[in-house]
């Protein structure tokens, strides 16, 4: 551990009864750190407040807006190294350290929660995450209808429309690039009757070139198929809500006339990519 920010350091900022100044405290110290360090000090950040609300501290919708407005950070951890990819991904960890936090509480008390921080949130990427992993948690279970709209209580259905507007409104904008996780929106649109609507959403930001950028990076994973890892897109996936015909032109016109060298290597590191997705298809 980081003699910056040892373990019982933040134990002890997250015992604040201020949770943003907590996170505004450890993103301080973290600005002395080199960012290769940064990842796993945040890792342990959450494995810091997962034991907490395990162990009985109070949830409220201070810590549940914190925590979403920190997430922001979190989720682009992969922007900061390419070297360290957490198993499971930083939006799973966050989404079961809310799902720990909640468990306590009665579902109209999540509800209550939920519906207490959705409309002030700038970003919404860990809510649509945590939204998909309840339902997929709930079909696991073998929950239908009903059963699977309970974790909110009487009120999922509603919070559920609430957030699909609020994703609707940042596409109409077009700020649904500037979300911290425009993946685990998108994926949320999509699951929720709109898979058209995503897929028309998604071919008109190519072109575009403030969305192409992000539009390119959005379906990079990191495939563990070789020694070291290396970056593919998972074809088959995404095609469901991505053309890739259209995306792969618009790369390499970017990649030939791209304005900058920023530009033409993110067009090459998409283009590596999607080539070894497609071939991995026949494999």
């Amino acid at each position: 551990m980081c003699a910056l920010l040892p373990r019982a350091d933040i134990d002890a900022l997250l015992g604040s009864e201020n949770p943003r100044q907590a996170f505004a405290t450890i993103e301080e110290r973290l600005s002395d750190v080199l960012p290769a360090e940064r990842p796993p000090l945040r890792e342990q950040v959450i494995e810091a407040l997962d034991a907490a609300f395990k162990s009985g501290k109070l949830f409220t919708n201070d810590w549940l807006r914190a925590i979403c407005e920190a997430s922001r950070v979190y989720l682009r951890l992969n922007d900061e190294t390419q070297a360290r990819l957490f198993e499971p991904s930083c939006e799973e960890r966050l989404c079961a350290l809310l799902m720990d936090a909640f468990e306590p509480s009665a579902p109209s008390e999540r509800g209550a929660l939920v519906s207490s921080v959705i409309c002030d949130l700038s970003d919404i990427s860990l809510l649509c995450a945590l939204f998909r992993r309840v339902e997929h948690a709930a079909t696991a279970e073998g929950a239908e209808g009903s059963a699977a709209d309970s974790y909110f209580g009487l009120s999922s259905k509603e919070l559920r429309s609430e957030l699909l507007g609020r994703v609707m409104n940042l596409a109409s904008s077009r700020r649904l690039w500037t979300q911290a996780s425009p993946s685990a929106v998108l994926w949320f649109w999509f699951t929720h009757g709109q898979e058209q609507e995503v897929y028309i959403f998604i071919k008109q930001s190519m072109r575009d070139a403030s969305s192409l950028a992000p539009l390119l990076e959005l379906a990079l994973e990191r495939s563990d198929a070789v020694e070291g890892g290396h970056e593919v897109v998972a074809v088959r996936r995404w095609s469901k809500i991505i053309d890739f015909n259209t995306l792969e032109k618009c790369a390499l016109d970017l990649l030939l006339s791209g304005a900058s060298k920023v530009d033409k290597t993110r067009a090459r590191r998409f283009l590596d990519a999607f080539a070894d997705g497609k071939s991995d298809l026949f494999k």
